[in-house]
């Protein structure tokens, strides 16, 4: 049975006024504006609240030179009770530009690529942000793309579902981006990491050298290197979400990521000495020659 998921951060992660949201998001990619990448066929994104990471988020939403017809979003898991990577299938979700439908020929094409890797269970996206946040920059760039809501844990997996998710668009002949929805060094004791203490230097050694390094095995198109990176170093916490778009890239042909925007709340917030820090970064993954679909 289709069905409408309500949106669960309208109001605290990004405004619940069309008006205010519209201008918001479309202020946030004029901002990012910046000459298109060309042949674009993924990319990581933030997830915070839109003041925090939105400008960072625009930058890679305002790198891509077409309109995809879907977009099949990895994303970071935050609920503890979701331990196997989950999609949704069918439907739409609510979100106070209109709705956003789901791509269901493509979904259905993931389930049965990915079967055993990837279930169908729309309650693992319940109350969830990380790709929630998104989709706003989707109404307002791309208003006629689907897309395809996925979760995926942190585990050995994640490698296989973004062969399994490129696979699916192969055979579909989606004209489709894979994009992983992560932030990274969540540093602080909030978050139970805190290993370099507090002050500039630490958010150097975080921001500066912890989450650069994690972006290189992005860069790189390491799947298995940005997975290990980000569980042994705590790097992001989406470590499953990055290896499965690497990898669902990587399979499509792509080489290379370009980053295109690095920041930190920290940073954001002007403060030099905080108690907690996330690092926030976009990418886009690219390949050196377009695709080109048989008929």
């Amino acid at each position: 049975m289709s069905r409408s998921r309500r949106p669960a951060a309208a109001g605290l992660f990004y405004p619940s006024s069309p008006r205010a949201l519209r201008g918001s998001v479309e202020s946030m990619l004029a901002a990012a504006a910046r000459a298109p990448l060309a042949c674009v066929v993924g990319g990581l994104v933030p997830h915070a609240g839109h003041a925090y990471s939105g400008l960072t988020a625009a930058a890679f939403f305002a790198s891509v030179p077409e309109a995809p017809e879907s977009v099949v979003f990895v994303a970071s898991v935050h609920r503890p009770d979701v331990e196997r990577a989950a999609l949704c299938a069918c439907g739409t979700w609510s979100t106070p530009l209109g709705e956003a439908r789901i791509d269901e020929p493509l979904a259905r094409a993931i389930l049965e690529a990915a079967a055993g890797r990837v279930v169908e269970d729309p309650g693992a996206h319940d109350g969830d942000h990380a790709i929630e946040v998104q989709l706003p920059f989707l109404a307002a760039r791309w208003p006629e793309a689907t897309f395809v809501p996925i979760v995926v844990p942190p585990d050995d997996e994640a490698p296989a579902i973004g062969a399994a998710i490129a696979g699916a668009i192969a055979g579909t002949q989606r004209r489709a981006l894979v994009v992983a929805s992560s932030d990274l060094t969540h540093y602080g004791a909030r978050y139970g990491f805190a290993p370099w203490g507090a002050g500039p230097e630490a958010l150097r050694r975080a921001h500066g050298e912890n989450d650069v390094r994690l972006l290189g095995f992005v860069e790189r198109l390491d799947a298995s290197g940005a997975l290990r990176d980000a569980e042994t170093h705590r790097s992001a916490c989406g470590g499953g979400a990055i290896a499965a778009a690497c990898a669902a890239s990587r399979a499509r042909g792509a080489r290379r990521a370009v980053v295109l925007a690095r920041t930190a709340s920290s940073e954001v917030e002007g403060d030099p000495a905080p108690s907690v820090s996330v690092g926030y970064a976009s990418a886009a993954i690219v390949r050196e020659e377009p695709f080109t679909i048989a008929v």
